[in-house]
């Protein structure tokens, strides 16, 4: 057996770079309020109303964790290998890189005899802790198959979320409504997924994923399949893919024989058509699109998801 160990160690948080459309949420008054308690949740629905005016034009920005000691990042993993398993375990200490709600604050803005409200919107990056592992290896009487289980169980913080209305003809004083955007209850992240090679032309990979890389915290975590083939021609300068992920949620309803009108908004798909020709020395040029199906209000199809993407491009590499 071989065995590593290696630590990281980050003094300075870097977010993560999202695209634009993820801000369309919070910008979106229509949108569910990601809120833990369910009775904090009923409580802003029921005054949706005022949540359409304190969102209608947010300023938003994110509270980045200033530089200090106690906000520095630490990781370490230890990994060995077993014949032909390879196994890991890891730790790690510090903040998601992917921001949730913290605070939206109504502000009344008068001209004269022009009133109108606009709000100030805070994101900020939960605090955690986990544990995991990962093994992953091939399995000979399938064929030299591909495997790999990963799983993390995350022990975060309580993140605080707070709504302050403002005055207002149905609000007759300032309201305040406090929850949890995450609560400290502990969860678990994994995957399993398997690839084969039929030959040197054809690859075929599948995996099964709890909590996708933008989920965080107990109950806010989705299921997700994903299938994807390659098909490399004339000599591999020619490659086909379809990749495709499906949110899988709906299922226990499914089974249970609920309407589907119940369970309609948990189907969406994802897929990734994409062609590739490598026409001469180191130049690849691919043609291919994103393409999100679903319900407005599933994984997929939501307005943070973006629309449809078609691109073009070309690497070269000296």
């Amino acid at each position: 057996s071989e065995i590593g160990f290696s630590i990281v160690w980050v003094p300075i948080f870097r977010p993560a770079q999202l695209p634009g459309s993820a801000m369309l949420p919070i910008a979106d008054a229509n949108e569910p309020v990601p809120v833990v308690e369910a009775d904090v949740r009923d409580e802003i629905e029921g005054l949706r109303g005022q949540v359409r005016r304190l969102l209608a034009d947010p300023d938003v920005h994110a509270e980045v964790p200033e530089f200090s000691l106690d906000n520095s990042q630490l990781a370490a993993r230890i990994q060995m290998r077993m014949g032909e398993t390879d196994l890991a375990l890891m730790y790690f200490r510090g903040n998601d890189d992917i921001p949730v709600f913290g605070r939206a604050e109504g502000i009344i803005n008068e001209d004269g005899d022009d009133v109108s409200v606009g709000s100030d919107v805070s994101l900020v990056y939960p605090r955690t802790q986990a544990l995991g592992f990962d093994i992953n290896g091939q399995a000979p009487f399938l064929d030299d198959m591909g495997w790999w289980f990963e799983a993390a169980v995350m022990f975060p913080e309580r993140t605080p979320l707070t709504f302050i209305f403002p005055e207002s003809p149905i609000l007759y004083e300032p309201t305040v409504i406090e929850g949890s955007a995450v609560d400290d209850r502990p969860f678990i992240k994994f995957t399993l997924g398997l690839d084969y090679s039929f030959n040197e032309h054809v690859f075929l990979l599948v995996q099964f994923v709890h909590g996708m890389i933008n989920e965080f915290g107990a109950g806010m975590l989705s299921n997700i399949l994903l299938a994807g083939l390659d098909i490399k021609l004339w000599s591999d300068r020619i490659l086909f893919r379809i990749f495709g992920l499906m949110q899988m949620d709906f299922i226990d309803e499914a089974f249970r024989g609920e309407p589907y009108e119940e369970w309609e908004d948990q189907i969406s798909w994802n897929l990734f058509p994409m062609f590739r020709i490598n026409p001469w020395g180191n130049l690849d040029l691919d043609l291919g699109a994103v393409i999100p199906i679903g319900h407005e209000e599933s994984y997929f199809g939501q307005v943070a998801t973006g629309a449809t993407t078609v691109f073009l491009r070309g690497r070269a590499s000296f």
